[in-house]
């Protein structure tokens, strides 16, 4: 059974953040992940789930970049960018966070980019950055 955790995560990919470590449900029987998680796999029904990584770098599928705070607090945060990843490893899975880049808005289609592991009031929080870039963290 799936439990959330404070932050709104489910408790086994909450404990993969921390670990700085992406995790994913992954039936062991058809061996394909999936997203979001369930008790039973989606594409075969079977039980037989754990949490591991995708493995390597993502693909961007797509893009946007926001520029309008919703909320004052959120102001000194724009622009920033929003990307769905898609992992070559897990075919299907798409995931949503925010690109760390320099210049908001430089995001392209296709791009390569990696996880980076955030933490912000005690709580976990998934981004990605560039592909090979270093010391966004």
């Amino acid at each position: 059974m799936t439990v959330l955790q404070p932050s709104g995560y489910p408790e086994e990919f909450e404990q993969g953040l921390r670990s700085k470590e992406l995790r994913l449900p992954y039936c062991g029987t058809c061996r394909r992940f999936h997203w979001y998680p369930m008790s039973r796999c989606p594409h075969c029904l079977s039980g037989n789930i754990a949490w591991r990584g995708p493995g390597g770098v993502a693909t961007v599928f797509t893009c946007s970049t926001v520029s309008h705070a919703f909320h004052p607090d959120w102001e000194e945060s724009v622009p920033y960018t929003v990307v769905l990843v898609e992992y070559s490893g897990a075919p299907g899975v798409r995931l949503v966070a925010q690109l760390l880049e320099e210049n908001p808005g430089g995001a392209t289609i296709g791009a390569l980019v990696e996880p980076v592991f955030l933490e912000s009031n005690s709580i976990p929080r998934l981004a990605f950055r560039a592909a090979g870039r270093k010391g966004t963290e």
